[in-house]
């Protein structure tokens, strides 16, 4: 049996390292994600947010599916444009639905081969509008709520893309009501979100991520 150690880098592994009980913070979580709200968690390095995050796989299995996304492994050229943004997110999306456990479920089937066709057939004009298109369709073809949780957010902060993917963030926030939407939706960072700069021009001149407004 591998003794376990303390860890001050990086993820904690609960087999592998000392660590805080955090399923007070779990329940508190999950009771947000109840309740259909989208959110951020903005700590500095080290505080546990993607230690918190993978646990939160785990601990909503029963009840959602749930996706965990790291922009930390989309490198700079994957901000170029909503074109090539889209379609690396859409792999990224359907490989991390992937690894719940997904039920036999021919439409949701059908509509995760939709998005996969779409990206790549639809190579050159598939953008932001038909990615969030295509997650609709998952949304409404899923038999549990779909959760979606993205990890480092600040390295994508620097691009108008980004700003652009929290516009349609918002927009099905807002048409949840009468359109199928993410159950949840979780950013993690080490800066509030709505503190984050986005430089636009060469001018200097800078715009604040207004799309997310939402406390």
């Amino acid at each position: 049996m591998m003794r376990k150690t303390f860890n001050t880098t990086a993820v904690c592994i609960p087999g592998e390292h000392y660590m805080v009980d955090i399923s007070g913070r779990l329940q508190k979580i999950k009771e947000m994600i109840a309740a259909k709200k989208y959110f951020t968690i903005n700590r500095a390095r080290q505080y546990g947010k993607t230690t918190t995050l993978q646990a939160l796989f785990g601990y909503l299995q029963s009840e959602y599916y749930t996706v965990l996304l790291d922009f930390q492994t989309f490198d700079a050229s994957k901000f170029k444009d909503g074109n090539i943004f889209s379609i690396a997110f859409a792999g990224s999306f359907l490989h991390a639905l992937k690894r719940n456990r997904l039920s036999e479920n021919t439409a949701l089937e059908k509509a995760c081969a939709d998005l996969k066709n779409a990206a790549v057939i639809s190579n050159s004009i598939f953008s932001l509008k038909e990615l969030f298109e295509c997650l609709r369709d998952i949304c409404a073809a899923s038999d549990k709520p779909i959760v979606l949780m993205i990890d480092e957010v600040d390295s994508a902060s620097n691009n108008q893309v980004f700003l652009d993917f929290l516009a349609q963030l918002r927009a099905q926030y807002i048409e949840r009501a009468w359109q199928p939407a993410f159950q949840s939706v979780i950013l993690a960072g080490v800066y509030d979100i709505k503190n984050l700069k986005q430089k636009l021009r060469a001018d200097e001149e800078h715009k604040y991520n207004s799309p997310w407004n939402i406390a």
